[in-house]
């Protein structure tokens, strides 16, 4: 959203492209000096072209990106244009142009790894050194680590969910890996064997896990229910086509056209052919088990 308000401003820069613990940590840093100081925190931010530039796939839509960083208590989210003529500018026309003419900035804060201006010639030490010369307060934050003592970025989530790490998601981004679509009609073989699925098609700049089985939550007319979904294909029935499908739990109702949101927890087990609906039928009551009991100990934890 555009700036439409007078007055300073600290700002934190970022892509904030999965509103990991890190970007976190920078938002929050950020709302605590505007309150010091009086400003108004703003979060700068770019548009879906600069993950297009990068050929990633998306952990959030801009809205729900905007609406993660409002409640970690930004004031506004600025969303620039990826274009060439940003691109061009120098880190020194980009302290200049953008942050004190821009936005009359008092303060900025950014990730010890930052970079910014031309072919990302411009380091954190050196936006220290261009913001002092013009009398703007830098505050360059530590990185965020996981257990392991590896740097939490994006492309370790992206990594993580595509193995099916998607509890690790969950743990470093404060929130489960969420994908989504409109219920489509499918083979309706669950149906016959009592395991009834929503079938949806997420949008293709969506970040999906690897393939295989996931203890799911899925929340409908603000009930919470368990639910165990299946990515990739489905080879008891000899399909091999890339399908997203999930079974919610205790909940017997039409979908078909609905909007859905499934939030994944964790891996269960890999996609395997059982040769038989009797053994499929055995380990999908296995699946829901687990599921539940997952749901349960997330819920507790909340």
């Amino acid at each position: 959203m555009p700036i439409n308000k007078k007055g300073k401003t600290v700002i934190a820069i970022g892509g904030f492209n999965a509103v990991h613990k890190g970007h976190a940590k920078l938002v929050r840093r950020a709302a605590e000096l505007a309150q010091a100081k009086d400003c108004r925190a703003v979060i700068f931010t770019f548009d879906e072209k600069l993950e297009l530039h990068k050929k990633n796939k998306y952990f959030l839509s801009d809205k729900e990106r905007e609406k993660l960083l409002l409640s970690l208590g930004a004031d506004e989210v600025y969303v620039q244009n990826f274009t060439k003529g940003f691109m061009e500018l120098s880190p020194e026309k980009f302290v200049t142009d953008v942050l004190i003419k821009k936005f009359d900035c008092a303060a900025v804060v950014v990730g010890e790894n930052f970079r910014f201006g031309k072919n990302a010639s411009g380091d954190a030490e050196l936006l220290r050194d261009i913001c002092s010369e013009n009398g703007i307060e830098c505050h360059v934050e530590g990185l965020e680590k996981t257990d392991g003592g590896a740097v939490i970025s994006s492309s370790l989530l992206r990594n993580l969910a595509l193995d099916g790490r998607v509890d690790e998601v969950y743990k470093y981004c404060g929130r489960p890996l969420k994908i989504a679509g409109k219920v489509i009609h499918g083979r309706e073989e669950g149906r016959k064997i009592g395991f009834p699925t929503a079938n949806f098609i997420p949008p293709e700049t969506a970040l999906l896990p690897g393939n295989g089985v996931y203890s799911s939550q899925v929340v409908i007319d603000g009930k919470t229910y368990s639910a165990i979904t299946n990515i990739g294909s489905a080879p008891t029935y000899g399909e091999t086509a890339e399908l997203a499908e999930t079974h919610i739990i205790g909940l017997n109702k039409d979908l078909y056209g609905k909007n859905l949101e499934v939030f994944l927890l964790k891996k269960l087990r890999n996609i395997q052919n059982f040769g038989s609906r009797e053994k499929l039928i055995s380990q999908l009551e296995n699946d829901k088990k687990i599921s539940v009991l997952i749901n349960q100990q997330k819920l507790r934890k909340e």
